[in-house]
């Protein structure tokens, strides 16, 4: 059973690069690993250690980046698009460094899953509208809802 996954990496230029990938369904005894689409993430988001974390974001999104990003700001830069972007989805206050990802969660199987036509949407707006802001040297704060 495979299947390709598409989702969206923001590395540190600022860039919306969409991505597909393979999901490289393996079923063990103890669950399903997508072995395919984490090696893809981690060509992203960290290639030399293969490690990355997320955090969940409204809306069925998630955000991936690096374990270490925060740490090794050498190897991880920041990444104030990103860092914008994730607090007009839904996560302020998070400043990124390195390249993100982002993705969706089925919420009935807990597999990621390509992002719908409507989150792609919702990305690519959001993407648009920092760009046209202007500098993107700081991080959103949010504003009143």
């Amino acid at each position: 059973m495979r299947g390709q996954v598409i989702y969206v990496a923001i590395p540190v230029d600022g860039r919306l690069v969409v991505r597909e990938a393979d999901e490289g369904l393996e079923r063990h005894e103890w669950g399903v690993l997508q072995a395919g689409l984490l090696a893809a993430i981690h060509a992203d988001v960290d290639p030399l250690r293969g490690r990355s974390n997320g955090i969940a974001l409204p809306g069925g999104l998630w955000a991936r980046m690096a374990d270490d990003a925060v740490l090794d700001r050498s190897r991880y830069p920041r990444n104030p698009v990103a860092s914008k972007l994730l607090a007009v989805l839904g996560a302020p206050g998070r400043r990124c460094f390195g390249t993100i990802v982002l993705l969706r969660e089925d919420p009935e199987t807990g597999l990621i899953t390509s992002l719908t036509d409507e989150q792609l949407a919702q990305v690519r707006k959001a993407h648009d509208q920092i760009h046209r802001r202007g500098s993107a040297s700081e991080p959103a704060r949010p504003g009143p809802s």
